[in-house]
């Protein structure tokens, strides 16, 4: 009975001290500075639980896997406008947004090691408190999933060949004022915007 009710009075008072802690205002919210590292963890390892458990259900449809020119060109267009200037594209290393957000969004350049299932499910969803909004909201699945296609491809890409594509995507103003990369000297061009690719890494 003693150690039982010694545990409870512990348990109670951390819950307290908890409660005060949280009153307090003492920790520290500006994206300025990194959550310590439990908060990081438990923070991340909810967050990436929740959307695998919630991607379960959704079926890659198969011409994301193998995507036709006409797809790459409308999420490469879709990529630009909506999401290239928090997770960057060729050309592009680093941008206020990137750097500015936490946690920083992942860079897209070099790849992504999500499974094209959950890479869907977060972009039509969004996920709370990261500054990742829900596009479902405003936009089709067919146009989230063409950017779904394109960011498989994105990372084998040059900043000129990305810079052709997206300048395909669309004549209007909107995406004629979007940044775009520096065009390289003629000869520097790498692999084929239309080449297979697969995730290579966050």
């Amino acid at each position: 009975m003693k150690t039982f009710l010694t545990i409870v009075i512990v348990v109670a008072l951390v819950c307290v001290g908890g409660l005060v802690y949280v009153y307090s205002g003492a920790y520290p919210v500006g994206a300025d500075v990194p959550h310590s590292a439990p908060v990081r963890w438990l923070v991340h390892t909810v967050s990436d639980r929740s959307i695998a458990a919630h991607a379960r259900s959704v079926q890659v449809p198969a011409a994301v896997l193998h995507p036709d020119s006409a797809m790459l060109v409308q999420g490469a267009g879709a990529y630009a406008s909506m999401c290239s200037m928090c997770h960057l594209a060729p050309g592009f290393d680093q941008g206020p947004l990137h750097t500015g957000l936490y946690p920083h969004p992942p860079r897209f350049t070099h790849g992504t090691d999500v499974p094209p299932a959950e890479f869907f499910w977060e972009t039509k969803h969004g996920v709370k408190d990261t500054g990742m909004p829900a596009w479902g909201r405003t936009h089709t699945d067919e146009e989230l999933w063409s950017i779904v296609a394109f960011v498989e491809q994105m990372h084998t890409m040059s900043p000129e060949q990305y810079r052709a594509i997206v300048a395909r995507a669309s004549g209007d103003k909107e995406m004629q004022e979007l940044p775009m990369p520096q065009v390289a000297p003629a000869g520097n061009q790498s692999a084929d915007t239309t080449g297979a690719a697969r995730h290579g890494g966050k």
